[in-house]
């Protein structure tokens, strides 16, 4: 009978640490992080329109600067971050959709590729980094005319996440 009881005892045990491997099982697979393949970056979340991540417009018919109030000369100039030594500065811009831009934090941090996009009368421009420390990280930023910043968010690639932040202009 002693035996029988110690069996018994080890079967519970068997038994417990199978239903604990399980539940271990489920949370881990229950993981909402979206899967990155080689080379990619997950997209920022952005304050944009629909959560959608900004795309340049294929021709100027598209998208104008007819369609707003907003002159894309008011892009132009340094910006800092309110947060930090960070310097965005906006060179020029055509009406395809293209930024001429630069980025310090203090040294120059090489920018991929920089765009604009006007959709529901709001101004929103991109930013996209490609350095050692920077591979993918991009500025999602909105336009504010009536206070003259920008405002959006930071995706940090190499941590892979995203920072509210905001730009003002650099007299």
């Amino acid at each position: 009978m002693h035996k029988t009881m110690i069996s018994e005892i080890k079967f519970w045990k068997l038994k417990y640490i199978f239903l604990l491997g399980v539940v271990i099982v489920f949370f881990v697979s229950c993981n909402q992080t979206p899967k990155k393949e080689k080379g990619e970056y997950a997209l920022p979340v952005t304050s944009v329109p629909d959560k959608k991540i900004i795309k340049v417009p294929i021709d100027s018919s598209t998208v104008s600067k007819t369609s707003t109030n907003i002159s894309l000369d008011r892009l132009l100039g340094k910006w800092l971050r309110t947060d930090g030594t960070y310097t965005l500065e906006i060179f020029s811009s055509t009406a395809h959709g293209k930024l001429d831009a630069g980025y310090l934090n203090p040294k120059p941090i090489h920018v991929e590729r920089s765009e604009w996009l006007i959709t529901e009368n709001r101004l929103f421009i991109r930013v996209v980094l490609k350095d050692v420390n920077y591979p993918g990280s991009t500025y999602t930023l909105e336009y504010i005319p009536g206070s003259d910043f920008l405002s959006g968010i930071y995706f940090q690639a190499v941590e892979g996440m995203n920072y509210d932040v905001i730009f003002t202009r650099k007299k």
